[in-house]
Parts: C-alpha cells; sequence; structure tokens
C-alpha cells in the first residue's frame, strides 16, 4: 500500500542523533542552478549568483569545524545536470547533501523559508532532525519558518529530482529554500552580499548542531546539542502529492492553493488500489517499479560503455578549504571605489619617505667626506 503521511509529532521515540555515519563526516554543498539556469530572478542578484555565495559562505565556517570533510559541486558559474551533482555526492562518498536555494512564488504573494526532505524512510527521519536544527535558527533570525515539507511524484518517489537522484545513491539530501526573494517581507534578508554570509553561517550551524561537531578555531561545541525525538521507520514532513507527476517532471515551484491539500483523497485513493490488487509498493522503494527498473537498466548500460571504451575515473576531489576571504561578490553588486582620502595619505606617505631618504643619504656624504678631509 502506498504510504501517504503528514506531520507525526505525536509519539517520542529515539534519544539523540539517529544518523550514524560512523567515520569522518563529508557533507556537499549544492549551490543550485548555474550556467543558462538563473533560477529565481525576483531580485538582483539571480538566485544561481546568491546559491553561490551563500555556499561559499557556507564552506568556508563548515570547513573550520573538526572530523568533517566539505564539497562543493561548483565554485563557479556553470551548469549541471541534476544527476551530475548526486554523482559527485556519491563519489565522495556524501553522509548528507545540501542543496542551497532562494525562493520566489507566481503572485509574489508568499515569504519564509523552508526544507524539503526526501520521502523515504529512513532518510526522511534523518532530515527532518537536520530540519529542524535549522529551522529554529530563521525563526530567531526573524524569518517566518514555512515547514518541513516532502512532495511525492505519482510513482510514489521524491518528486524533486536532487532529492531523488541522491536516494539512488543511499545519500540523505535537503533542499533550502532559505527566504523568498520577491516579497517585501523577506526582501531585507536578500539586501546585499552580507546576508548570504548570515545564511551561509546558519547552514554550517545546522549541520554542525546535527553532527554534534565542534570547533576550535570557531570556539563552539554542539555535541551536547539536543535533536527532536523521532522514530527512524516513521515518516515525517508535511506532504504534498502529485499523482500526475511521473519522473520526468522538472522540479517546480508549488502551484497555487497546494499548500491547503487535502490528504483525504490520498488515502481514497490508496485504498483503491489496495483493493484493485493494484497496490504499489511503499515509498521505500525496496520492490523497485517498473520506471525504477529502467533507470537502473540505463545506468547500467552507461556504465558498460564507459567500461568498455575504457574511460577512466577522475581524480579523487579535494576537500573544501576555508579561506580568509568573504564569499566572492556577486555581479550585481560591485567592489566599492577606492576611498580618495586613503590615496592621499599613501601618496603623503610616499613624498615623507622620500625626502627622509635622501636626507639620509646627505648626511652619509658629508660623513665621508669630512673623513677623507681628516685623512688628509
Amino acid at each position: 500500500m502506498l504510504l501517504l503521511f503528514a506531520l507525526l509529532p505525536l509519539r517520542v521515540f529515539a534519544q539523540g542523533r539517529l544518523q550514524d555515519p560512523g567515520k569522518e563526516i563529508v557533507v556537499v554543498i549544492d549551490p543550485g542552478h548555474g550556467g543558462v539556469d538563473s533560477g529565481t530572478e525576483g531580485s538582483e542578484p539571480c538566485e544561481k549568483w546568491r546559491n553561490l555565495s551563500t555556499a561559499i559562505a557556507f564552506a568556508n565556517e563548515l570547513s573550520q569545524y573538526e572530523g568533517v570533510k566539505v564539497y562543493l559541486t561548483r565554485t563557479e558559474d556553470c551548469e549541471l545536470t541534476l544527476k551530475e551533482r548526486a554523482e559527485f555526492a556519491a563519489s565522495v562518498q556524501a553522509d548528507l547533501l545540501v542543496s542551497i536555494h532562494y525562493n520566489a512564488s507566481a503572485d509574489h504573494s508568499q515569504y519564509g523559508g523552508e526544507i524539503w526532505i526526501p520521502c523515504a524512510a529512513p532518510a526522511n527521519a534523518w532530515c527532518y532532525q537536520f530540519a529542524r536544527a535549522w529551522s529554529s535558527q530563521i525563526t530567531e533570525l526573524g524569518i517566518v519558518d514555512r515547514g518541513t515539507k516532502t512532495r511525492i511524484n505519482g510513482l510514489g518517489r521524491d518528486y524533486y529530482g536532487i532529492l531523488r537522484e541522491a536516494a539512488y545513491y543511499g545519500i540523505p539530501a535537503v533542499i533550502i529554500e532559505h527566504c523568498h526573494m520577491d516579497h517585501p517581507n523577506d526582501r531585507p534578508w536578500c539586501d546585499d552580499d552580507a546576508d548570504n554570509l548570515t545564511f551561509g553561517h546558519i547552514d554550517a550551524t545546522a549541520v554542525a548542531r546535527y553532527f554534534g561537531l565542534h570547533s576550535t578555531t570557531l570556539g563552539v561545541d554542539h555535541a551536547s546539542y539536543l535533536l527532536p525525538e523521532v522514530d527512524p521507520d516513521a515518516l515525517y514532513g508535511e506532504a504534498h502529492y502529485d499523482p500526475n507527476a511521473g519522473e520526468s517532471t522538472p522540479p517546480g515551484p508549488l502551484a497555487e492553493g497546494e499548500e491547503n491539500h487535502e490528504l483525504d483523497s490520498l488515502f481514497e485513493k490508496a485504498k483503491e488500489e489496495e483493493e484493485s490488487g493494484e497496490a504499489k509498493e511503499d515509498v521505500s522503494g525496496a520492490v523497485p517499479t517498473l520506471a525504477a527498473e529502467a533507470e537502473e537498466e540505463a545506468r547500467a548500460s552507461v556504465s558498460s560503455a564507459e567500461a568498455e571504451t575504457g574511460v577512466q575515473k577522475e581524480a579523487e576531489p579535494t576537500p573544501y578549504a576555508a579561506v580568509t576571504e568573504e564569499a566572492p561578490r556577486s555581479p550585481a553588486e560591485p567592489a566599492e571605489a577606492d576611498d580618495p582620502e586613503e590615496g592621499q595619505r599613501k601618496l603623503l606617505g610616499g613624498i615623507i619617505f622620500a625626502v627622509l631618504l635622501l636626507a639620509a643619504l646627505l648626511i652619509c656624504g658629508t660623513v665621508l667626506s669630512n673623513s677623507n678631509h681628516k685623512e688628509k
């Protein structure tokens, strides 16, 4: 029977952190969009640049924690498919993939931040814990928390491609929509690059809290941070179900009114499928659907072709290292002009240095001349 679900905060089950990497933690940060895909254009700069700036600030701070390797799927304006992003995360054996985004709505009426998590256990419960560590911070900042959500397509799997592709490799993934760039309520947090740094700090802190990391450099320790208690086998998140959406449906904004989606029809549909003997396997995907089998065959075909042609895998990526500079300034915000007073001060300093040097040379010449006269 197809599992359909809504928020399940009803019982207390497990204590502490559910996900145990059992090794050095690997986090992949994915700045959404890039290249010809600009993303949301509700304000300047467009989303792809804001995503990149936030992601680099995120990586800068997170890489200062002990026991974690940090990777970025892109560090420049380039285009990557969702499959390539997930494959990169798999190549470095990521424990968590965080996709960085900013939001907008068709009629510019929605505001606040939200997180989308996988629909299948146990990643659903794991990422729910991460989401709460993130959401508590944006509410402190003053941004409305729109909730932790999951969206299911017509095949009973994740609607959003990056979550679906990551799930194929067994990698927990989340999509962070920091705020709505096109709404007056959220625009104060989209004014300049300093706001991107703020969100990067929030994202890094959420990861550190989730994994219980500590940093000697930053002087913080999140080992004792309490995550919400959840059942690893339960499913969490406000559910959105798209019965007509298949695997080829591209990720996109919620349709108008979808936030108030009624779940009654979903349970009714599942009941009809069960009674007709056409019930689908649950969303954990233990029994692959025909679409999943076709996808598996396609991927296997590609792998086989690579083996036959002798295609070599690329060298293992280098973990991100923290830098002291700020995240790169977006094209929409050019660097400030040099301070004219500073230039004048530098010029005056140069003149004084030249005068002192000339005086020193004259004194030396005089001393040498007097010395020669004495010898004679």
